[in-house]
């Protein structure tokens, strides 16, 4: 897995949004968005982690402020995805996900409690208030936190 470095100097930034995934999203589809994603954001040095329920993505993203905000851009024009909501962004002291330039998560990489949470802030009424909640809710199925 590719890692994105940062440059220190450069005021870290991050956002958080939901969209709806347009069209049919199968494994080969969703791996592809994610090797393409990846290869980006190392070059942008940016990182972060993707999750799809199937039908929704939220998707949250850290780096450099122009950058991060250019790729933000680039996913509200892009077709693959509708009704993208930004749930949160501003500046941040540290990494979430320092070792990741982009990782997915679907369903079946959560235990089930974690799953039916996350199904459920995803499919709900989004609020700023559910970035915290849905970080806190990512973990692997070995009960490890994901950061």
């Amino acid at each position: 897995m590719a890692i994105a470095v940062l440059d220190t100097r450069a005021m870290l930034w991050h956002i958080g949004y939901v969209s709806v995934g347009e069209g049919e999203w199968n494994s080969q589809r969703l791996a592809e968005l994610e090797a393409q994603a990846a290869k980006n954001n190392v070059s942008d040095s940016i990182t972060g982690l993707l999750v799809f329920d199937g039908t929704h993505f939220f998707q949250y993203l850290e780096g450099d402020k122009e950058k991060v905000e250019a790729l933000y851009s680039r996913i509200e024009a892009d077709d693959r995805h509708s009704s993208v909501t930004m749930l949160s962004s501003g500046e941040v002291s540290s990494q979430l996900f320092a070792r990741w330039a982009m990782k997915l998560f679907l369903p079946e990489d959560f235990n089930m409690d974690d799953r039916l949470h996350i199904l459920d802030l995803l499919s709900q009424k989004h609020e700023k208030e559910s970035i915290p909640q849905i970080l806190g809710a990512l973990t692997i199925r070995n009960e490890q936190p994901i950061n």
